[in-house]
């Protein structure tokens, strides 16, 4: 039977599938079809308040749910085949893959391997091994490193930033092993969950503010937070980059970094760091192609293919014999 690899990305509002295939190079990149499943779909309530809430079984399979009904959209209509499915998960990661914890959720989803499968037996949909969950930071880093698109394809030593709801900080090694970093005290409130509150706070309210927005439109006190958060980041960055490692920009900062709007205000505190004459990083070996020694994530499939290239590996691992090597483990988030 056939073998298609799919990567999910389980994020807080929705999930995106992707079809993965590899290149002749041995790279991974996204194929023809890609879709984005709303979390609000048939099984899972937004609203997980009385006897729901303390139901952590039908919160799960619902969530659990929703993956599989993404994957199944993906491959219908395709000829019949086996799928090797990884999930880059926004939240938290533990025991090996085992508990998942999603952004949103009130409550660990334990046994998710197992549990999923079923979703996918009950639709009648063909696994081959458990799926593979993958802490989102670390399946970025790693698609950045696998991807043909990938800051870190040509297999330099990376130090990634994973600025979405949370800050994140991964470092990667030239043979693409990931290690997550720790973010400091200051930083854990940078995230953009948190800015969006200290926006609102700013402007008089308690509703979150979405800052990115009002940055777009040239609102002052959103650049101005903005840029601060970045320049502390940046300081952040070189003391964990060393001499050898290129800083990819990534989640959602590597998006908005590539908007012409607001690059004065993310992108530029990194450059004036990284790039001015006080840098004493090594940027002849790690300077991308307009002479920065910043690199901004232009893989938005990055966390999909770093979560199929972890469940191919594990796959691999499962197949070999007992002397042979292994494959890795899935990421884990840090506590």
């Amino acid at each position: 039977m056939d073998e298609l690899s799919v990567g999910l990305v389980a994020g807080k509002e929705n999930v995106e599938a992707f079809i993965v295939e590899a290149t002749p190079f041995g790279r991974l990149r996204p194929g023809d079809r890609r879709l984005v499943e709303d979390n609000d779909g048939p099984g899972l309530v937004r609203s997980l308040d009385g006897p729901l809430r303390a139901s952590t079984d039908l919160v799960g399979d619902a969530w659990l749910g929703c993956l599989a009904n993404a994957a199944a959209k993906l491959v219908f209509g395709l000829p019949a085949t086996q799928l090797v499915v990884g999930i880059a998960v926004d939240g938290e990661v533990r025991d090996g893959g085992q508990t998942v914890m999603p952004a949103g959720l009130f409550s660990a989803i334990e046994d998710a391997p197992a549990r999923l499968l079923r979703e996918f037996k009950g639709r009648g949909i063909e696994v081959k091994g458990p799926p593979v969950f993958v802490d989102h930071a670390v399946a970025w880093a790693r698609g950045e490193s696998t991807s043909a698109l990938g800051s870190l394809a040509e297999g330099v030593r990376g130090l990634l930033l994973v600025w979405g709801r949370h800050v994140r900080w991964v470092a990667v090694a030239a043979d693409g092993l990931t290690e997550q970093l720790n973010a400091d005290l200051g930083e854990n409130s940078l995230g953009f969950d948190g800015l969006d509150v200290a926006y609102a706070r700013q402007r008089g309210t308690d509703l979150p503010s979405p800052i990115l927005s009002s940055a777009r439109h040239g609102d002052p006190v959103a650049c101005e937070l903005l840029r601060k958060a970045a320049e502390t980041l940046a300081q952040g960055a070189v003391v964990r980059l060393g001499d050898d490692r290129r800083l990819v920009l990534s989640g959602i900062l590597g998006r908005a970094a590539l908007d012409e709007r607001l690059r004065a205000h993310l992108r530029e505190p990194f450059e004036d760091l990284l790039d001015g004459p006080g840098n004493q990083a090594n940027t002849r070996e790690v300077e991308d192609s307009d002479g920065s020694a910043v690199h901004v994530s232009r893989e938005e499939a990055a966390p999909a293919i770093g979560a199929v290239a972890l469940a191919r590996a594990a796959d691999q691992g499962r197949h070999t014999d007992s002397g042979g090597t292994r494959g890795e483990p899935s990421g884990e988030s840090t506590p």
